[in-house]
Parts: structure tokens; C-alpha cells; sequence
């Protein structure tokens, strides 16, 4: 009997810093309870948007399409001239597409700049698609100034700075 009416106490005592839920409620009361809820739903909303994108981006990065280039069969435009005193640039091109921002940018600044002698180089000198980034829109085709070999050819040494712009496709 004593045991059982201090387990009582005990009971009581312990009533008013419990934790427990109300009885019947279903849910837990507290600061934590409502936190857990609210991130768990704050990530469910943002997780789709998110899944959604994920999924769009995988299907373009997979479907990269390169323009073929029109058929050329002109005379290819005569090549830069060389000035000794410039230093010397190449910006590396593919002949079965190299990305446009990747390409474009550095060949913008470096031709603009007026410091360099400035060449791009591709495997072939031919007709060459440009691939834009992301691939909504067919691109720009270029005709590079030489090809690798003719490179190796007309200069002895190793280029000053080389630029080599992402490849979608490289064989």
C-alpha cells in the first residue's frame, strides 16, 4: 500500500513536466513538433521543382544537338596575317561542334584585345558547327584558320596561350 500511493506521488509529481501528447490528440506538442512539420513540408514543396528541372536538364544534356554544316565548296577565306612582335593565341575548335560560350567569349576578348596573334585551330580545316549552350537553336558555323597540322607546319613552338573550349562530341 505505501509502495503503491508513492508511485502515486511520483506520478503526480512528474505530471506537469511530461512531454507525453494529450491523451487523444494524435499529435505532438512542443516547439519541435510544429518545426519538424513545417521542414517537412517546406522540403516537399521544394523538392519538386527541383525533381522536375533535375529530370528536364538530364534529357537536354543527353539530346546535344549539333547542326551539321551546310555544304561548303567556295574557297576558304585566306588566313590572318603574322606579326612578329604579338605574342601568339590559339583557341582549339572542333569540326563536330564546340560550345558557343565556351568558343565565343575568349575568342571575343583575345581578338578585341589587339595584343595577340590570333588563330583557331581545329583536326580539319573545314566547314565547323559552333553547338550553342543550351541546345535550343541550331548555332553558328565557322571555318577555323588552320588545322592542327598546318600548325605544327607554320610554327616552331608551342603557342603563347591556348584556349580549348568544351567538346559535346570528340571522336
Amino acid at each position: 500500500m505505501i509502495q503503491q500511493q508513492t508511485m502515486n506521488e511520483i506520478k503526480k509529481m512528474a505530471a506537469p513536466h511530461s512531454t507525453k501528447a494529450v491523451k487523444g490528440s494524435g499529435r505532438r506538442s512542443g516547439y519541435f513538433g510544429w518545426l519538424r512539420r513545417g521542414m517537412f513540408y517546406l522540403l516537399a514543396v521544394a523538392a519538386l521543382p527541383l525533381l522536375v528541372g533535375g529530370a528536364m536538364a538530364a534529357a537536354n544534356a543527353s539530346q546535344i544537338w549539333v547542326s551539321e554544316p551546310l555544304a561548303f565548296s567556295g574557297e576558304l577565306p585566306p588566313r590572318p596575317a603574322h606579326d612578329p612582335a604579338k605574342l601568339t593565341a590559339v583557341v582549339l575548335a572542333g569540326n563536330r561542334g564546340t560550345e558557343n560560350a565556351d568558343f565565343l567569349a575568349p575568342y571575343s576578348v583575345l581578338a578585341t584585345s589587339g595584343a595577340f596573334n590570333l588563330y583557331v585551330v581545329a583536326p580539319e580545316r573545314r566547314l565547323s558547327p559552333v553547338t550553342p549552350m543550351p541546345p535550343l537553336s541550331p548555332g553558328v558555323d565557322i571555318i577555323p584558320d588552320l588545322s592542327m597540322a598546318e600548325f605544327d607546319r607554320a610554327f616552331q613552338s608551342a603557342p603563347d596561350l591556348i584556349v580549348i573550349p568544351n567538346y559535346p562530341h570528340i571522336d
